[in-house]
This record gives structure tokens, C-alpha cells and sequence, in this order.
């Protein structure tokens, strides 16, 4: 019989005697002790196991399996001896000195306290202390698996800190459609195919997670990247299409945190709506979440009301402390307030984002959205966008023909005389527009809604230089110059084409001009 970890030569010996205890239970002691006394004879005609020959010898040994035999049968005739018998081995146990390991003190020790457990219902003060000896016996089939292995929290870790890399300086698109959609369309079609998610962008080695809704992190996994690779986390507001993965997210982190060197803890920041900030901050107070040894919750306000956790709307902040990699907030109209009749108002906690890289003549301007209703004043809060993610949810007729905005999201409506105010402010239009969280029904008509756009921006600013392209899942563009990368080759390229997908369960895909062909 192999012994392993915490065990001593005596162990088997016990843990065949405490079995037989437990098995035949307080109506049978005297069948435990037939038992112990077949066993033992029979080892001593054997003599044939190696972790048993030196045990079933010497007097020590004799008077060890006497003695309990002598105690489950005071116990089977309920003698109230059972407890000074009891005592008295036990005083007699922590006086005794040990220098031998067949008769190790610790271990039979521990034997009498388990003894005290089954008979008497005393607690085994040394299990209580911290100390543990194997002596249960615990089933073959579920003892084979508990040999020490590598927990998944580990493989993760090894596995994503090895494939980690720093080098795309760009954005990765992870959201597919908007609101319930997707869980709705699996439902219906019994697929997993139609995905939410979020953005995920990196600059300098640094990476943001940007409205990490559901399937955020399946998504980011999908793509190669992992938790490893977020140092910051921006959630604009509290709906389940922009926040769901939050609570995920911070578990995942706070699993393979242990295991990163002390030096490079890396500790996430996350810039939150106030709805969003409160339920972290409850799971932070509660010891069940967002624990501030691997966490830094930050609040955005319109304005600041004061402590070291609140950040005002307009504040412009360094990412990972590199002062090339800035991001600052401005206010969007999106969730209703309770109103008197006939008059619209907008909770003030939710806000869009831009990410400003570089200085000077190198600097560069990704705006996102978020959710919100068009409004004259959305571009004043904006510097000038080199890359623009725009939510703009479902189109319908009258928003697609410029008569009537929507109450709540941009719509096609919004997205038209956004870009037509950046003309209008800048005198120019962004390199690249994305337009993610379309709203999907039975029919896909992202790419079509897309290259409207694009014709009547076009026409209506008599600028060229514009591209409007349908976001889908797995997109990726580059910062520095709006280059998109190829479905096909995975090269960069300014001078792609998008393919219309081919029915509602298709993906967008981009083609380079070599490629496409």
C-alpha cells in the first residue's frame, strides 16, 4: 500500500480501524471488532504487504488493537468506563515521548481524538488546530482524482500570460447587436451565434474593456485576448448590453491575480456610471466582489460632489500612466427621469468617452457614443474625432428619412446630423465611422443603412474623404490611421471593401483590394 503526503506507517492501520467504525456504526460494534480481529490475524499469516510488515509485530502493536477493541466493546455494552478509558489513554498519549517512527505520538494522537469523535462526540481539538493526518478512508474511485493537479485559474493564467502580446496598437470590435437581441434571436434559432459583447482597445501595451455587456468575455477569449490584457474598464451605464460581463469579469481577475508577481499586480481600473459604481461598491463593502486589492472603482458625475473615488465628467485623465494615452467623458441623454406631462428629461449618470492619443501633430481622437439621443450640444462636448463609434440602434422609416429623431439612441437620424455638426465645427469628417449596436430583426440591413450614410454625408458635406462601416464581431482598426484589417490576409489596409453578408446569420467581413478578388 503507497503511502502519500501526511501519512506515517501507522496510518493504514488507523484508517482501517476508524472504517470499520464508521461503517458498522454505534448498532454493531461488535462486528467492528471481529473485523479488526480477522484483519489483523490475517496480516500477521501474510506478512506480505510492505506498508504493513512492520507494524503487525511487537508488543506495541499488540496493545495498540487491544486497546481499541477493549473501547468499542465498553462502548457496545454502553459502560460508562467508555470515558475514563478514553481519558486515560489520551493523558497517557501527551505524556509519553516519541523517538521512533513506528510508534509516532502525533499519529496515534490523532487516532484517539477521531476515537473521542465517533464514540463520544468530542471534537478533535488538533483537527480544530489545523493539524490533519489522512486517516478516513475515502472511497477509490473519488480518491484517484484527488491527486494534486493544476487548477484551471492556473492553466488560464500560464496559458494567456505566455500568448499575451502588446503589439496591435487599435480597437476590436465585440458587440454585435444591441439590447436583448441576441439572447432573443438564440432563443428563437437555438444558437449562440448572435453575440453582444463590448470593445476592447489597446494603445501602448495598455488595454481598455469598453461596456463589457453579455458574451463580452466569450467574445474577447475568441479573439486571443484575455483578462491579462485589461488594465482599465469603462462601463458608460447600467444596461445589461453594456455591463453584464462587469461582475464576470472582476471574478476572472480576481482568480489569476495571485498569481501575478508581487512587482506588477496589476490593478484594474474601472470608470463607471453611478448606477453601475454602486452595485461595485456593494459587492467592494461586502467582501463578495471588486475586492480593492485587485481593484480601483472610479465614479463619473456631471459634477463632482467630492472623495478621492469621484471623477467630474469633463476631467481629463492618463490611462496606465502614460501621459500619451489621455480619455475624458462627456454627457449623453439616453435613460428617462420620471417627468411632469409632456416634458422629457434625462438621467445625468450616463455619458459617452473619447480616447485621445499623442500630442501635437501626432495626436489622435477616438470618440464613442455610447447610447444616446441626438442633440445639438453633443458635439460641443467633443474634440475632433479621427475614428467615431456610433451607437445607433434600430431605423425606422421616418428616422431614416430625417423626419423625426429617436427618443433614446442616436437612429439614422442622429448619426446624419452628428456627423453633418462635426463638419460643420471641424470642417472635416472622421477618417473612419463605425456604426455598432444596430438593432437586428428578421432581415440584416446594416451594410445598407451604412453605405446610405455614407452617400448622403458624403453628398450633403461635399467632402470624399469619409467610410462608414457596419461594426460586427471580430472588426478590427488600427488608431493611427483608421486602417481596417482584412477578413481574408489579416494585413491592414485604408483601401478595403465590405461584403454584404449573405442572409441574417452572416458576418460583415472586410477585404482588402487583393484579397477581394
Amino acid at each position: 500500500m503507497e503511502l502519500h503526503a501526511n501519512e506515517t506507517i501507522l496510518t493504514p492501520l488507523f484508517r482501517y480501524m476508524l472504517w470499520c467504525i464508521e461503517k458498522d456504526k454505534s448498532e454493531n460494534y461488535v462486528q467492528s471488532c471481529s473485523e479488526i480481529k480477522d484483519f489483523y490475524r490475517e496480516k500477521q499469516e501474510e506478512r506480505t504487504d510492505v506498508a504493513f510488515s512492520g507494524i503487525f509485530s511487537g508488543e506495541e502493536k499488540q496493545a495498540l488493537i487491544d486497546q481499541t477493541i477493549h473501547i468499542l466493546e465498553l462502548a457496545s455494552q454502553g459502560k460508562a468506563q467508555i470515558r475514563s478509558y478514553w481519558e486515560e489513554i489520551c493523558v497517557a498519549l501527551e505524556k509519553e515521548s516519541c523517538d521512533r517512527c513506528m510508534a509516532c505520538k502525533q499519529c496515534r494522537s490523532y487516532f484517539w481524538q477521531e476515537i473521542g469523535e465517533l464514540l463520544l462526540n468530542e471534537t478533535n481539538r488538533k483537527k480544530g488546530a489545523g493539524d490533519y493526518l489522512p486517516m478516513h478512508r475515502i472511497p477509490e474511485q473519488i480518491e484517484k482524482h484527488l491527486v494534486p493537479s493544476k487548477k484551471a485559474a492556473d492553466v488560464y493564467y500560464e496559458n494567456n500570460c505566455r500568448n499575451k502580446t502588446d503589439k496591435m496598437d487599435g480597437c476590436i470590435i465585440l458587440k454585435g447587436m444591441s439590447s436583448s437581441t441576441p439572447s432573443l434571436m438564440n432563443s428563437i434559432y437555438d444558437t449562440h451565434q448572435f453575440s453582444g459583447g463590448g470593445f476592447f482597445l489597446r494603445y501602448g501595451g495598455i488595454g481598455v474593456a469598453i461596456d463589457p455587456g453579455y458574451h463580452f468575455l466569450d467574445n474577447l477569449h475568441h479573439y486571443g485576448l484575455s483578462v491579462l490584457d485589461i488594465n482599465a474598464v469603462v462601463v458608460t451605464h447600467e444596461h445589461i448590453d453594456h455591463n453584464n460581463d462587469m461582475r464576470l469579469l472582476d471574478d476572472l481577475h480576481f482568480a489569476i491575480h495571485k498569481y501575478e508577481q508581487d512587482e506588477k499586480k496589476r490593478k484594474i481600473h474601472w470608470y463607471l456610471d453611478k448606477v453601475s459604481y454602486d452595485v461595485a461598491k456593494t459587492y467592494q463593502k461586502n467582501e463578495t466582489g471588486f475586492h480593492d486589492s485587485a481593484n480601483v472603482l472610479h465614479c463619473i458625475l456631471g459634477k463632482a460632489d467630492g472623495g478621492s473615488d469621484i471623477l467630474e465628467m469633463s476631467k481629463e485623465i492618463t490611462i496606465g500612466g502614460n501621459d500619451n494615452f489621455r480619455l475624458k467623458f462627456f454627457p449623453t441623454k439616453h435613460i428617462e427621469a420620471k417627468r411632469a406631462e409632456g416634458e422629457k428629461r434625462f438621467k445625468k449618470h450616463t455619458f459617452g468617452c473619447q480616447f485621445v492619443f499623442g500630442e501635437g501633430d501626432e495626436k489622435r481622437c477616438l470618440t464613442y457614443t455610447s447610447d444616446t439621443k441626438y442633440f445639438p450640444e453633443l458635439v460641443h462636448y467633443m474634440d475632433m474625432p479621427d475614428i467615431l463609434i456610433a451607437n445607433i440602434s434600430g431605423v425606422y422609416e421616418d428616422d431614416l428619412m430625417l423626419v423625426k429623431p429617436k427618443e433614446r439612441h442616436l437612429g439614422y437620424y442622429g448619426c446624419y446630423h452628428l456627423l453633418n455638426d462635426i463638419w460643420k465645427r471641424f470642417a472635416r469628417l472622421p477618417d473612419l465611422v463605425m456604426l455598432s449596436e444596430f438593432w437586428n430583426g428578421e432581415s440584416d440591413i446594416r451594410y445598407d443603412v451604412s453605405a446610405f450614410l455614407e452617400r448622403q454625408v458624403k453628398h450633403k458635406c461635399g467632402a470624399e474623404k469619409l467610410r462608414v462601416v457596419p461594426a460586427d464581431v471580430g472588426m478590427v482598426f488600427q488608431m493611427a490611421d483608421g486602417s481596417l484589417r482584412c477578413s481574408q490576409c489579416g494585413k491592414f489596409t485604408k483601401k478595403f471593401l465590405i461584403r454584404k453578408p449573405n442572409g441574417y446569420k452572416d458576418k460583415i467581413r472586410v477585404y482588402c483590394d487583393s484579397c477581394i478578388y
